[in-house]
């Protein structure tokens, strides 16, 4: 196995030592450790700092500096690595495919290239838009990176909410997607009984801060969903008793606009000498909070994962939860959960703990033991896992990348129903560079979103940057045979006629009347002589055609000619089970069949 590794997610100065560059860097940490036997390719940027352990060099085989181009076409982006796979992978990873990646497009899988894995942490923007995507052009991207995001063969789950979200939201099988969980740093967030010898550092911590009550404790960002000053909405609710022996101790980003509009807050409740705003802090003091906290408390709206609640328990803390996505599944049986957003019942759950102290003596032992289940090496082995028993891809990718030229039959008729199946899954299947007549455009069915369109006129200027795809004509009609043969003796290819419904002559021009159909015979026979002549191998889906074009062969030195059986139907199920060696194979194994030998 050959793992490729993009590692955006530990070089971005906005991932950079935050939530998604440690869970990326401890990640792969942990896979090279794990001695999976497999090769490594790690794709860097050569001008972002990467902070790094050099102590697992040896175990990377390869270092490849890569490119970060927004339009994905330069030499040395992901995507051109993705189109050649110059170093011979078998799977790329993306460890944070729409997250901090603003500017820059992700990769999109292609049939003939490595197979494509993503980490995904959650799918919030998609489920609180008027939140998240209320910029036009941040809207845009990421819709953009979801489309791309759909393309790829396994999704990395960190917890069974984003797991379930990923399924529900991209309309992903469950096979595709598997949860591997998250951790903490085991060496950093331990329990204060870990290392005694730190009691007075902690004490100096609290002094600093000055804390000198028994406290409770808030770690998180400044977004709307961390819900942070509905926390201090809950600590004014307390009863007055336990709000005087109490402090509220928040660690939260410098956002100017939402501290004002927390302090505004915390004045309006009349609690600024019982709360406490620490600035930005260590990670030891962060620690140190979490280790001597009364309680932990986690009032988000939503989490992918809620990787605070899991550092708080490996403290030893005792926590409260919000009752939602993963924050349940993450404190089990250990912490408490209060309902979204009822700062009614947190207050009654705080106070309901606070004033019990052998309950939360039970709840820091069973703290300790819940965030012993989750470790990088069961993340990392999950991973491995997960890679090792994906479901095959539906079509080899030793396939060559595909361009499908189309020709509709003429405005106001359209492709047959048959051959608009047929484009609509070859499409979903090779995820093919689609090159059409910008004059046909409203003539063609539609197709899955993240299939590429190209003006047919810049083909020669578009093949080399997309791979030089094997090029397949797809015919329903003859009414543009002479653009046809213009295009197959510039650029060759494989000529699919897929109207199966094709029994006579008239049929091949459907635009004419049966008299006009008959003086054109002529003309149309010996441009099919031409079509038969140039074109690398012709499949048809109507017998009749197939008859007649293998009588116009017989005089000449010609592709090979095959049949696909349509049965007056549907076109036929594209398994993998038909043979090249029976007389009537299934259209997928005999165009993928023929594009490779093309």
């Amino acid at each position: 196995m050959r793992l490729g590794v993009d590692l955006h997610a530990i070089q971005a100065p906005s991932c950079r030592g935050r939530g998604i560059g440690r869970y990326a860097k401890s990640l792969l940490r942990a896979l090279l450790l794990e001695n999976t036997g497999w090769d490594f390719v790690f794709y860097y940027r050569a001008d972002l700092k990467l902070d790094w352990d050099e102590d697992l060099n040896s175990r990377v085989t390869e270092w490849i500096a890569v490119e970060q181009d927004p339009v994905g076409q330069a030499d040395g982006t992901l995507q051109q690595l993705v189109q050649k796979n110059p170093h011979g992978l078998d799977w790329l990873l993306i460890p944070n495919p729409v997250v901090e990646r603003r500017g820059f497009a992700i990769p999109e899988s292609v049939p003939w290239g490595p197979r494509l894995a993503a980490i995904v942490y959650d799918l919030i923007p998609a489920l609180f838009p008027r939140h998240y995507l209320g910029d036009p052009q941040v809207a845009a991207e990421y819709s953009r990176d979801l489309r791309r995001l759909q393309t790829y063969d396994l999704f990395l789950a960190i917890s069974e909410a984003t797991q379930r979200d990923t399924q529900r939201l991209l309309a992903i099988p469950e096979r595709r997607v598997a949860n591997i969980q998250a951790a903490t740093e085991p060496e950093l967030f331990v329990p204060a009984s870990a290392l005694p010898a730190e009691t007075e550092y902690d004490t100096g911590v609290l002094s600093r801060h000055r804390i000198d009550k028994p406290f409770l404790y808030y770690l998180g960002n400044v977004d709307w969903r961390k819900n942070t000053i509905g926390l201090v909405d809950v600590f004014a609710l307390l009863p007055a008793e336990l709000r005087r022996r109490h402090q509220l101790v928040l660690t939260c980003q410098n956002n100017a606009w939402y501290l004002e509009r927390l302090r505004d807050r915390i004045e309006q409740h009349g609690l600024e000498d019982s709360v406490v705003l620490t600035g930005p802090v260590s990670d030891e003091e962060i620690r140190a909070f979490y280790r001597h906290a009364e309680l932990f408390l986690f009032p988000s709206y939503y989490e992918g994962f809620g990787l605070p609640l899991l550092e708080a328990m490996r403290c030893g803390a005792a926590v409260v939860a919000a009752d939602n996505s993963s924050q349940p599944e993450v404190v089990g049986p250990a912490g408490v959960l209060a309902k979204t957003g009822d700062a009614r019942d947190w207050a009654d759950k705080v106070t309901s703990l606070l004033r019990n102290p052998s309950r939360l003596l039970e709840m820091r032992r069973a703290s300790l033991a819940q965030a012993s289940r989750f470790t990088w090496e069961t993340s990392a082995r999950r991973l491995r896992d997960a890679i090792e028993a994906a479901p095959s891809p539906q079509v080899s990718r030793t396939d060559p990348p595909l361009g499908i030229v189309p020709y509709p039959s003429p405005a106001g008729i359209g492709f047959d129903s048959n051959s608009a199946e047929l484009f609509h899954r070859l499409c979903e299947l090779w995820n093919p560079v689609v090159f059409y007549d910008s004059d046909q455009a409203a003539e063609l069915p539609p197709c899955p979103p993240q299939t590429s369109w190209h003006d047919k006129k810049l083909m020669a200027r578009i093949r080399p940057v997309v791979g030089n795809p094997a090029l397949l004509y797809l015919v329903d009609s003859l009414s543009s045979l002479g653009t046809l043969l213009d295009d197959l003796r510039r650029f060759p290819g494989v000529v699919a006629f897929c109207n199966h419904r094709i029994a006579d002559w008239s049929d091949l021009v459907p635009d004419q009347t049966l008299n006009q159909s008959a003086e054109s015979r002529p003309r149309i026979e010996d441009e099919l002589r031409q079509v038969v002549y140039h074109a690398k191998a012709i499949a048809c889906h109507s017998e009749w055609l197939h008859r007649r074009l293998s009588e116009l062969a017989e005089d000449c030195h010609s592709a090979s000619i095959h049949h696909i059986a349509s049965h007056n139907g549907p076109v036929p199920s594209f398994g993998a089970s038909a043979s090249l060696s029976g007389s009537e194979p299934d259209a997928e194994i005999l165009y993928a069949s023929l594009l490779r030998a093309s």
